[in-house]
């Protein structure tokens, strides 16, 4: 066997084992499992992508929501004790009862150019 032919058999064993690693050897139980019509359902509601015009797109604004806020728009809010994770500087406030939003911020510093 030549040295390319050894390098693409050892390649499909390492691929084997590793998509075989992930596979799932017991079948979940039955109260995990979703039922047809839920399925369906999540599968007509789904979207992957749609066509878009970028150039059209005004980024700094964002999509035209409900309740969503303008840029720069000052917001009034109640500071709310609770645990955020990741590594961005951020906190919880609640606009109105129940209405919770995240507020992430950043120090800004400036620095002097030549």
């Amino acid at each position: 066997m030549t040295l390319a032919a050894h390098r693409q058999t050892l390649f499909g064993v390492i691929a084997l084992a590793i998509v075989g690693g992930g596979c799932e050897l017991n079948p979940r139980p039955e109260s995990d499992a979703v039922t047809e019509h839920d399925r369906k359902a999540a599968i007509q509601r789904a979207s992957v992508w749609s066509p878009t015009e970028i150039r059209s797109v005004d980024f700094r604004t964002g999509p035209e929501l409900e309740g969503a806020f303008a840029p720069n728009q000052w917001v009034t809010c109640v500071y709310k004790e609770v645990e955020m994770h990741g590594r961005s500087p951020k906190f919880t406030c609640e606009t109105s009862p129940g209405q919770e939003i995240k507020v992430k911020y950043a120090e800004i510093s400036c620095v002097a150019g030549p």
